[in-house]
């Protein structure tokens, strides 16, 4: 089985996640519309994400309060700090300009384990 490692937290390594459905889909997208659909969507922020992206200071404590965190282990890859940084910042960092297999790995954060 091939393996995942984050570029953010190279010590933890699992099993990556076969997902055919996502794969087949993700493979369709052109880099065009996935950078005009990432900063039309980040462009107009819900208050919840611009809540997130405006207040966070990467602190980590609300990992505490997050059962997904806690029942990983406490793996720091699953505390929501490590998802947004690794999704929505790294989307509004590049300006949207990211590729098929950013977007693979948004979707693997985002569903299950990666």
């Amino acid at each position: 089985m091939k393996k995942y490692m984050s570029q953010y937290f190279p010590e933890y390594i699992r099993d990556l996640v076969q997902d055919p459905g996502i794969d087949e889909k993700i493979n369709l997208l052109s880099l065009e519309k996935i950078e005009k659909t990432i900063n039309e969507v980040l462009g107009r922020k819900s208050g919840r994400i611009k809540a997130i992206v405006e207040t966070c200071i990467h602190c980590g404590l609300c990992a505490e309060a997050c059962q997904w965190y806690l029942s990983n282990d406490r793996d720091p890859t699953y505390s929501p700090v490590s998802k947004v940084k690794m999704t929505i910042w790294e989307m509004l960092k590049r300006k949207g300009k990211v590729d098929r297999e950013f977007i693979r790995q948004c979707a693997r954060i985002v569903f299950y384990r990666m």
